[in-house]
């Protein structure tokens, strides 16, 4: 039994991943308020509509359970297990819903646009910040990265080793999510100063 734990034990190298992904957020965050707040301010952007809004809050507040239940238990206990497990394990099939209506809503070429009872997509007429952008893709293919790497190895076709491979690539695109709508986040609410 000792050896199964000891395959799986996560150990110092994803542990100081998470480390350093958390420190080169919160310096690029500094490091860019401060240049950022000296600048003049230019018009806000406009925001996206109650339900593009409504969608990023229940997509957030999911990626960071999902986060918290992982990296969380990784960083105090070294693996995952009994209820952080559990938790991580729930929280996900709602990520994979939500994932699907949070690219629809976000896609950042089109719009959600409500008008008069009716919604539709309409191609984006402001043009967004280039981090604003390129964090989008980032966290919509992180996502499917995140959500495809757990669902194959639910088939019967990998061996132990393949899978824990496999796992490995889940963390790491678990971690890339994580960070991606960090820095996508602090772009929005860059737009919405004026800062940029």
């Amino acid at each position: 039994m000792n050896n199964i734990f000891a395959m799986i034990e996560i150990g110092w190298p994803f542990r100081n991943a998470i480390i350093v992904a958390g420190v080169a957020l919160l310096a690029f965050v500094f490091f860019h308020a401060a240049f950022a707040s000296m600048t003049p301010k230019k018009r806000p952007v406009a925001r996206r509509g109650w339900i593009a809004g409504l969608v990023y809050f229940v997509f957030a507040a999911l990626v960071v359970a999902l986060t918290a239940t992982s990296f969380g238990s990784i960083l105090v206990n070294g693996i995952m297990e009994r209820w952080t497990l559990l938790a991580h394990i729930s929280i996900a099939g709602a990520f994979v819903f939500v994932m699907l209506v949070f690219a629809v809503v976000w896609n950042p070429n089109y719009v959600l646009q409500a008008s008069e009872g009716s919604s539709v997509l309409a191609e984006a007429k402001t043009k967004r910040w280039w981090l604003s952008t390129w964090s989008l893709w980032a966290v919509l293919f992180a996502s499917l990265v995140v959500a495809g790497s757990m669902l194959f190895q639910m088939l019967p076709v990998l061996d132990t080793e393949a899978m824990l491979e496999v796992t490995e690539l889940h963390r790491y695109s678990g971690l890339a999510l994580a960070a991606a709508l960090a820095v996508h986040f602090y772009s929005m609410l860059v737009q919405r100063i004026g800062w940029r």
